[in-house]
């Protein structure tokens, strides 16, 4: 249910013993966050729907503050709402963007320093004992596999066999890593000193540390090239799957790569069903999926060069070049 500003101003003054002058909110009316405006001063105003993902996130942000990760600093909590340091009101979507390739290869680097940051602070203060498992499930798995049933289905086209049992062993969980789980570049945000900071934790949990870097890295707004790829997967891939053999570790991000990147692709043609493609820059704005012709087609031309890298889903060549050739116009 959407909340009016009057109930945010409401509870800044609760919290904080101090009405707003204004309430804007970025994201739209429905968004569960609005920014409130003291005088010079903004702060971010949250209502989260279910208690426990509020309790999650207060949880996770005081111990990432903590650390002095970049993240918005905690001003106050209580029950269902949150206020928080307003980080900046530029999303890394938005950045990106606007960037050519050296520039988005800067942020992207930029955005996994702060996640393995991120990762690290949380695991040494123990949320990896203290966080639920997430994706641990076979229904959890099969779901992810129907994606691709659901992409063929809107396209008409035939679906893949896809080796289930060998990737439910292949991309179960390890040792339980602290994850933001929800690392899309929409949740990240560039401040006042140009560093990227990462919100939205009601979604944290303990899986894989790969998982992570797949959800900043398949998301329809990051403009990856295979060269770009190539590097900050050589900086970074040690740093989410410590302990790991490289070579185990980057087969774990192409094929959990290429699932992902069609619960995107779902996504994407899912919200467009038989309507037009939305605007490009109301997308951007809003914080909404990419449901863009240029976003569909990212995704398809990166899951194929993805798929060739894996050793499981490389005999999907021939279906995803019917599949990028069949993205409506």
């Amino acid at each position: 249910m959407a909340r009016d500003a009057q109930e945010f101003a409401a509870i800044c003054q609760q919290l904080v013993g101090q009405t707003p002058d204004s309430i804007a909110a970025p994201g739209g009316e429905s968004r569960d966050s609005m920014r409130a405006h003291f005088g010079e001063q903004s702060l971010i105003v949250t209502h989260r729907h279910h208690l426990q993902r509020a309790k999650l996130e207060a949880l996770v942000l005081r111990v990432l503050n903590s650390a002095k990760a970049p993240v918005p600093r905690l001003i106050a909590w209580r029950e269902h709402w949150l206020l928080q340091q307003d980080m900046g009101a530029e999303r890394l979507t938005e950045k990106l963007d606007q960037a050519d390739t050296l520039e988005a290869e800067a942020l992207l680097n930029s955005a996994l320093s702060g996640l393995v940051f991120c990762q690290r602070s949380a695991h040494e203060a123990g949320l990896s004992q203290q966080l639920v498992s997430l994706g641990t499930q076979r229904p959890w798995f099969d779901k992810l596999f129907s994606r691709r049933e659901a992409v063929a289905d809107y396209l008409n086209l035939p679906v893949p066999d896809i080796p289930a049992d060998a990737l439910v062993e292949q991309l179960r969980m390890r040792e339980p890593r602290f994850v933001k789980w929800d690392a899309r570049p929409g949740n990240a945000v560039i401040n006042s000193r140009d560093e990227i900071c990462w919100i939205d934790w009601e979604h944290a949990g303990c899986r894989n540390g790969i998982d992570d870097m797949v959800w900043l890295l398949a998301d329809e707004y990051s403009p990856t090239t295979a060269e770009t790829e190539q590097r900050l997967l050589d900086t970074w891939i040690g740093g989410f799957a410590p302990g790991w053999d490289r070579s185990e570790a980057l087969d774990y991000f192409y094929s959990y790569g290429v699932l992902h990147s069609l619960v995107r692709l779902d996504y994407i043609l899912r919200y467009k069903g038989d309507d037009n493609w939305w605007n490009h820059e109301r997308c951007l704005r809003l914080d909404k999926v990419g449901v863009t012709r240029e976003h569909a087609l990212r995704v398809c031309q990166r899951v194929r060069r993805w798929a060739q890298q894996t050793s499981s889903l490389a005999d999907w060549d021939d279906w995803l070049v019917q599949l990028e050739a069949a993205i409506p116009q």
